[in-house]
C-alpha cells in the first residue's frame, strides 16, 4: 500500500538548518494537498535549576528577577508585542520566504503554526498525536567540521519514540 500523507508535523527550531526540510514538507504536502503543521517548541529550564536559585537567592528575588529580565528582552526586542505573536510571525516570515526561494506555491489549506513552551521531545509527539500527523519532518544539523550531518538527542528521541514515521533531512551544503 502507498502512503498517503494528509497531516505533516513540520518540528523545527528556527535554524538555517531547518531549511531544505521545510522545503521538502511543502513539497510532500503539495504533492498530497497536506496539511502542515509547523511546530517550534520553546524549551522550559530544567526544574532543578530553578529550584537551585530560588533556594540560593528566594523565591521573590528569583521572581523578581524573571520578570526584570523578561520585561527587558521584551522591550529590546519587541516593544510590546507578545513573544508567542513574535515567534509566529517569525515562523510565519521563515516558511513564506523558504517557499518563495525553491518555487513551491502552496496554495490550499495554509500551515497551522504551533508554538508550545515544554520538553521539546514530548511536545513534538504529542503534537503528532494531536493533529493526526502520517509524518514528522525535522532537520539534521550541520557538523562544524567537514559536510556530514549529524542527529542530535532531540531526533534520536523523536525516532526511538514515535508511532509514525519521522523523516530526518540533512541541510543543504553551502558551497
Amino acid at each position: 500500500m502507498i502512503q498517503e500523507f494528509t497531516s505533516i508535523l513540520f518540528a523545527t527550531n528556527l535554524s538555517e538548518d531547518c531549511a531544505q526540510a521545510y522545503n521538502l514538507a511543502l513539497s510532500i504536502a503539495t504533492r498530497y494537498r497536506a496539511k502542515i503543521h509547523i511546530l517550534h517548541v520553546m524549551d522550559k529550564p530544567a526544574e532543578y535549576t530553578d529550584n537551585f536559585l530560588k533556594g540560593v537567592l528566594g523565591e521573590e528575588k528569583w521572581n523578581e528577577i524573571q520578570q526584570s529580565h523578561a520585561d527587558a528582552a521584551r522591550s529590546a526586542l519587541i516593544g510590546k508585542k507578545p513573544t508567542n505573536k513574535l515567534i509566529q510571525d517569525t515562523l510565519n516570515e521563515f516558511c513564506l520566504e523558504l517557499g518563495r526561494e525553491c518555487g513551491i506555491e502552496y496554495n490550499h489549506t495554509p500551515p497551522q503554526v504551533l508554538i508550545r513552551e515544554g520538553e521539546v521531545v514530548s511536545e513534538i509527539l504529542n503534537q503528532a498525536r494531536e493533529n493526526a500527523c502520517d509524518v514528522i519532518i525535522m532537520a539534521g544539523k550541520a557538523s562544524r567540521f567537514g559536510h556530514s550531518a549529524r542527529i542530535g538527542h532531540t531526533i534520536k528521541e523523536v525516532l526511538r519514540q514515535s508511532k509514525v514515521p519521522v523523516l530526518v533531512v540533512p541541510p543543504a551544503e553551502n558551497g
